[in-house]
């Protein structure tokens, strides 16, 4: 009891270690409520998450039992081959493009921001 008394004293003759201790509870309480929140809404993002994988298994297994394993290799190539074509083409395309405005900074002499400097 000697202890809490010379606190008390201590407390009374300044008022203003009251008030910081009683700020920093807030502050201490205020982010355990926000911890509780965060562990909340990890654990939903978890379930979400799971809840996606499991029906994306589902849905290729629905895929295979449907279709055959061999015909949905056969529809797996052909997307990706499909995919691939579409890749390059754009790729060939946007490629041609920055071609096009080499020559066109090469025949007139006009400079790029960054060799102005």
């Amino acid at each position: 009891m000697p202890y809490l008394n010379a606190a008390a004293v201590k407390a009374q003759d300044s008022p203003g270690i009251i008030s910081v201790g009683v700020l920093l509870l807030f502050i201490l309480i205020a982010l355990q409520i926000l911890n509780v929140l965060r562990k909340i809404l990890m654990w939903w993002i978890r379930l979400l998450w799971w809840v996606t994988v499991g029906a994306v298994l589902v849905l290729f297994a629905s895929i295979i039992y449907q279709r055959g394993p061999e015909k949905t290799v056969e529809d797996a190539l052909r997307g990706a081959r499909h995919l691939s074509e579409v890749w390059w083409r754009e790729y060939r395309r946007w490629e041609g493009y920055q071609n096009l405005q080499q020559q066109h900074h090469v025949g007139t002499s006009q400079k790029s921001w960054t060799s102005r400097w």
